[in-house]
């Protein structure tokens, strides 16, 4: 008897969800069969992926699966939307800061003119590569 193997693409047709959501959520779904290594790709067996397919509905396990695996991968995942907009105020508060928003008109300008001034005129200094052995 010969298996028919197929890679993530393949997969994704037979189940019917985006190749995306596939690879996101298949280290995550555990009852999907087991893939066999050739080369440096994974195989499934088509039909045991049919089979999977028969029994789960794909979508929303590896819809849920994808979700799942995005939120813990966020590092604001757990905080709340409200500390969230905190941490946004504070980052915007502290660019502000750092692009000189804050500072009387003269020397806003001041730094604006330096600014446009050293864009378009060459750098001062070259640099000079040093190899990494002598």
């Amino acid at each position: 008897m010969t298996c028919e193997l197929i890679d993530k693409r393949g997969c994704a047709q037979v189940l019917g969800v985006s190749l995306s959501m596939f690879t996101t959520g298949v280290p995550v779904v555990w009852s999907f069969p087991a893939p066999t290594r050739r080369g440096n790709a994974h195989y499934w067996d088509k039909a045991d992926v049919e089979r999977w397919g028969k029994n789960n509905d794909a979508k929303t396990v590896f819809g849920d699966a994808a979700r799942k695996k995005r939120a813990g991968s966020s590092p604001r995942a757990d905080r709340s939307v409200a500390d969230a907009a905190d941490v946004q105020a504070a980052l915007v508060l502290s660019r502000d800061f750092l692009c000189g928003r804050f500072l009387p008109p003269e020397s806003a300008k001041r730094r604006a003119y330096k600014r446009l001034i050293s864009r378009y005129t060459k750098p001062t200094t070259t640099r000079v590569r040093t190899p990494n052995h002598w």
